[in-house]
């Protein structure tokens, strides 16, 4: 029987306002030692940890964690009534898995011939679909069979997201498309080889995708690239979100910046020297991971 922990965040005291009114609460998630991913699925925040622990909450604050039992989840998605996880069943073979669960909690292996390890999978346009290491890209449209569509020369696809008609995946300096996540289309990034996409997000008008040293790359319909800005960042850029009308990108060191354009970044202050890798939005605030077993809340 699976153990099912429920806790209360600790809250720090703490409260740091940035750019455009938002206030961000500094919490404890006790639990945790670092996230694959935080995300917003189904109305709910899930964060993935190291540990095949799988934490829920619809507020941020209070959490549930039911731990995975047969793999370790990187990423997650939700559609036609399937919580779809990719990972790993973790030491000693680590072989690679794709699970599906109806409640997020009773996980069951996938079928399909998964070769290479996966990244990232979301629900999309009426079907899933997961991205990996060696152009490994895998779709279903019930979350429980699976059939491969790899890519040749791409050793690496680990972001995915479905916006303008379009799936668009990223890894290293490569962008490819597809409308149906079966057949793909490599775009010019303008980024050279050595360059690698750390973020990708998009609003109502454009896609915004950025790199490590502070490159960003716009997109109006996920085809044609430019390179707008580059922010000089010597700390590194570490991820990318869009909510309340505003990019958020942020890094190492406390790094963060906001724009409501794409094309104007302002810096946001806040008093903390953490690396902010993973962040997310959903029910009207963002949600940021901040080191090991700390989440960053906007109020």
């Amino acid at each position: 029987m699976k153990k099912i922990v429920s806790f209360l965040i600790c809250t720090l005291f703490s409260f740091f306002v940035v750019q455009g009114q938002i206030n961000f609460e500094k919490q404890a998630l006790p639990e945790s030692k670092g996230a694959y991913e935080l995300t917003f699925q189904n109305n709910q925040f899930l964060f993935l940890d190291y540990k095949k622990n799988v934490f829920s909450s619809s507020d941020a604050v209070n959490w549930t964690n039911n731990p995975c039992s047969i793999s370790l989840i990187k990423s997650i998605a939700f559609g036609n009534g399937l919580y779809v996880g990719v990972g790993s069943s973790g030491a000693p073979d680590y072989k690679t898995m794709i699970i599906y669960s109806p409640d997020g909690k009773n996980w069951q292996p996938a079928n399909g011939d998964f070769k290479k390890e996966f990244n990232k999978v979301i629900f999309a346009n009426g079907k899933f679909v997961a991205v990996g290491f060696g152009g490994s890209i895998n779709t279903s449209a019930d979350g429980i069979n699976w059939k491969a569509q790899p890519l040749k020369d791409l050793y690496l696809l680990d972001k995915i997201i479905y916006t303008k008609g379009l799936f668009i995946a990223t890894g290293g300096s490569s962008i490819i498309t597809s409308p149906d996540g079966e057949t793909w289309t490599f775009q010019d990034s303008h980024l050279d080889a050595v360059k690698s996409i750390y973020g990708l997000a998009y609003s109502n008008d454009k896609i915004l995708a950025v790199t490590f040293d502070g490159m960003i790359l716009e997109s109006g319909d996920g085809v044609k690239w430019v390179i707008t800005k580059v922010l000089n960042n010597k700390d590194g850029v570490l991820n990318i979100s869009y909510g309340l009308g505003q990019f958020i990108l942020t890094g190492n060191k406390g790094f963060l910046m906001s724009s409501t354009d794409g094309r104007e970044w302002k810096k946001m202050k806040i008093n903390s020297k953490e690396s902010f890798s993973r962040i997310t939005f959903g029910n009207n605030k963002f949600v940021m991971e901040g080191g090991e077993g700390f989440l960053y809340i906007s109020k």
